[in-house]
């Protein structure tokens, strides 16, 4: 995404976040506010991507939105992988996929093509051995562990 595309998105987001705070809509509030979040993370504003992806995560949860919640754990994921935090990545990953599978839920489109190329990034920068590790260690963790462990470093 080039640089006026990205200012023009997240001008766009902007305006839609204050008017849905404004009307209250929490759902695309949610949505809203973690698609700034991406922006931010597309820019290397990592504290700013941490705080609109929590926002978003509590909005979900207090909605009830399972998806809303996976597609901010997989946010977090991409935050991890570009701060080469492949083992922490690689964790969440595995358990987004894992919940994902367990409730017969897919991310959105739009989430899932960001999900495929840092799971490629992550692939590429970590040893297989160490990747299978962590892998695992997330396929493990439920649900709530999963939240837990997203926010116990941001």
């Amino acid at each position: 995404m080039n640089q006026n595309a990205s200012n023009e998105a997240g001008s766009i987001y902007e305006e839609s976040v204050a008017i849905l705070r404004e009307i209250g809509d929490k759902n695309f509030l949610a949505y809203s506010v973690r698609r700034l979040g991406l922006l931010a993370w597309r820019e290397k504003d990592y504290g700013k991507a941490i705080a609109l992806c929590q926002e978003s995560l509590s909005l979900n949860r207090e909605l009830g939105d399972l998806r809303g919640v996976l597609a901010c754990l997989a946010g977090f994921a991409d935050i991890a992988v570009v701060q080469e935090k492949f083992a922490r990545a690689a964790q969440i990953m595995a358990a987004v996929e894992t919940q994902l599978a367990a409730m017969g839920m897919r991310l959105l489109p739009i989430d899932k093509l960001e999900y495929e190329r840092n799971l490629a990034l992550l692939r590429a920068n970590m040893d297989e051995k160490a990747l299978a590790k962590f892998w695992v260690k997330g396929k493990g963790m439920s649900f709530e562990q999963s939240i837990a462990f997203v926010l116990e470093e941001t």
